[in-house]
């Protein structure tokens, strides 16, 4: 298939969009964030935002909500809470808390996987989500991808060691996993760090010391209401201001 001529569009909840996307003429459609399949096969939107397409297939709703929808594939960031028989339970800022199974990471058996304590950090993804049941994680890592055994540290998923956890919308999040963002290019230019962002608007980030970390915090937390423009001004007017600490901080060790 070649170029999709698709325009986003500001959608409500209740809006039909079953046409819309139908003379789009694709086979098979994946549906995330926002929007629902009803039993007579019509798409309807359940959040108020601007339909979105994400190529090859995907479409979702961008939204400035704060409360999370699991959608299947997703990637999200979670808080486990405590664990029972065979599985982890954890927050992910939906109206349930999410199940990880115990052997749900690369490499996992029975008498060799992560032990997670309450409070640990996790970055997952969706593996199924039903409307009458609790949406379920894996750490796996997903079809076609490298597998890393989750003892070695270096797979995709897993627990998150260290650094700061930042809330932000839900529409924040899918604009940060953009390749192209202004904010996150702009701040990797003047110094390093190392982020996992979730759909569910839950960011986790590690810097290299409490000025860094401060500054990307800040980063996140400003850009709710920026655009692009903006955004890129805002990283490089914080890039600045770490370099006058920075050069500060020097002269006083001096």
């Amino acid at each position: 298939m070649g170029d999709i001529n698709f325009e986003e569009e500001i959608v409500l909840p209740g809006d039909d969009v079953t046409g819309r996307l139908a003379a789009l003429g694709f086979s098979t459609l994946r549906l995330g964030a926002g929007l629902s399949q009803a039993v007579s096969g019509a798409i309807y939107c359940t959040l108020a935002g601007i339909l979105c397409f994400l190529p090859p297939n995907r479409f979702y709703v961008l939204s400035n909500n704060r409360r999370y929808v699991p959608a299947l594939g997703d990637t999200v960031v979670g808080v486990v809470k405590d664990r029972q028989s065979e599985h982890y339970r954890v927050r992910v800022n939906g109206i349930s808390l999410a199940l990880l199974p115990f052997l749900a990471f690369d490499g996992a058996t029975r008498r060799n996987k992560p032990d997670l304590a309450p409070g640990s950090l996790i970055f997952a993804r969706v593996a199924s989500c039903s409307p009458h049941m609790d949406p379920e994680l894996t750490c796996c890592a997903p079809p076609g991808a490298p597998k890393k055994d989750w003892v070695t540290g270096q797979g995709l998923f897993g627990s998150l060691q260290g650094g700061r956890l930042v809330h932000v919308s839900l529409g924040l999040s899918r604009r940060l996993l953009n390749p192209s963002c202004a904010l996150l290019s702009q701040l990797s230019r003047s110094f390093p760090f190392e982020m996992a962002v979730g759909l569910n608007g839950m960011v986790w980030f590690v810097a290299g010391d409490d000025l860094l970390t401060n500054t990307v915090a800040e980063a996140l937390e400003s850009a709710e209401d920026l655009d692009e423009a903006e955004c890129r001004a805002l990283a490089q007017r914080l890039a600045k201001k770490v370099e006058k600490l920075k050069g500060r901080r020097e002269g006083n060790e001096d």
